[in-house]
């Protein structure tokens, strides 16, 4: 079936469709790229783990080195090192966590969202408690 053929027979399914339906679908299409940039973030944040613990066994192997030499300036630099990285992985997981509330926070309205179209399509009520 060529383009217009089917651009001509899908035209009059989309036109006989409900507004709600219609809006759903551009509901769903949303949710669903929120879900994808999602799962972006989070494959982005186990990478960027896997390279952070790649890097602390770095210099777990230069501080078992440098203490096999006693070098005492080694040592002092790589102990500024990992303080430097600690404070950088809190700050990290700071906005991770903001982010994950953030999360929460729009699923919940999604939930909501969903509940109430759903009360609606069954004629219930779309407040909690009645009304």
């Amino acid at each position: 079936m060529n383009r217009h053929a089917l651009f001509a027979f899908a035209l009059p399914a989309l036109l006989s469709l409900p507004a709600p339906a219609l809006a759903q679908a551009g509901r769903d299409r949303a949710e669903l790229a929120q879900d994808r940039h999602e799962i972006r973030q989070d494959r982005r944040a186990l990478v960027d783990d896997w390279r952070d613990s790649a890097r602390m066994d770095q210099r777990l192997a230069r501080f078992d080195d440098a203490r096999a030499r006693r070098d005492r300036g080694a040592l002092g630099a790589l102990d500024r090192e990992v303080a430097l990285a600690l404070r950088q992985e809190v700050a990290e997981t700071r906005r991770e966590l903001a982010r994950a509330h953030a999360e929460v926070r729009h699923d919940r309205r999604e939930l909501r969202s969903e509940r109430r179209e759903d009360s609606r399509r069954r004629g219930g009520p779309t407040r909690r408690g009645g009304g």
